[in-house]
């Protein structure tokens, strides 16, 4: 149209022409500038119509599972995510126990964690945090306020199966293997508790390090037997304990016969 314009106003006279010059470059600027706006406004009109939840946003935890192996960590996280605002890391992630992992830094901490929306807490579990030595400090220096978790079950029960799953490992890889006495008891018929999975199950001694570091209302002890038995009820105490909104409910458990 402008073109047209253009080649039209040759035959007006000069002061026409330059009028009609002035005022086809508005129409054009005005035509460039209303395109403009259109496209603008529908950039911004996507975005906006995009929820937080859909964009995903990325936060360091705010609660951390510390342990202990075989107490019934991961049972823990699944039932926890049964809260809306309550999302788990896909994996145990091992970064304050993991010198490789530690020295990659927060940013890559923060990878690992899941995509949050609105209102959400990301989670995290690693169960070798509780016995290592200075995970409390680097946990400590990354957040003081962070809230921690530590499912603990009869020690013994746990023992059993730790050194099961343990022995089980070595068999698959060929490598030989003890018996439950041979590894734990000494030849004076002392319990060997420098042996992991005794010295894991010393809960006291572990908690006595991390209270050095935190205050004991910031760590909450789960029950790992009351768990298996009452869910609803353990989780229950966490949801107070992270002040959440109570959601979860004996509705959201269901008895499995087969397994018991």
């Amino acid at each position: 149209m402008a073109l047209w314009l253009c080649t039209r106003t040759n035959k007006l006279p000069k002061f026409l022409h330059r009028r009609a010059v002035i005022f086809v470059s508005l129409i054009v600027g005005v035509l460039v500038f209303l395109e403009m706006g259109v496209k603008e406004g529908e950039k911004v009109g996507t975005r906006e119509d995009v929820s937080e939840a859909v964009l995903g946003d990325k936060k360091l935890p705010g609660c951390i599972i510390i342990g202990v192996r075989k107490g019934g960590t991961r049972a823990l996280l699944e039932m926890l995510t049964l809260h809306p605002s309550i999302r788990m890391a896909a994996q145990e992630v091992h970064f304050f126990d993991n010198e490789t992992n530690y020295a990659r830094g927060y940013s890559w901490y923060l990878n690992q964690m899941p995509n949050l929306g609105p209102k959400q807490m990301a989670v995290e579990k690693s169960p070798s945090y509780l016995v290592t030595p200075g995970v409390a400090e680097r946990i400590r220096a990354m957040d003081p306020t962070v809230h921690l978790l530590m499912i603990v079950r009869e020690p013994v029960t746990r023992l059993v199966s730790d050194f099961t799953q343990i022995t089980f490992n070595r068999l698959e890889k060929g490598l030989q293997t003890r018996t439950f006495d041979e590894t734990i008891i000494r030849s004076d018929g002392t319990v060997n508790v420098d042996y992991y999975g005794v010295d894991t199950g010393l809960y006291s001694s572990h908690l006595e390090r991390w209270y050095q570091h935190f205050p004991r209302e910031q760590i909450h002890v789960v029950n790992g037997d009351r768990l298996i038995k009452t869910p609803w009820r353990e989780i229950s105490k966490i949801e107070k304990f992270l002040r959440l909104e109570a959601k979860v409910t004996q509705d959201n458990f269901y008895f499995n016969t087969t397994k018991g």
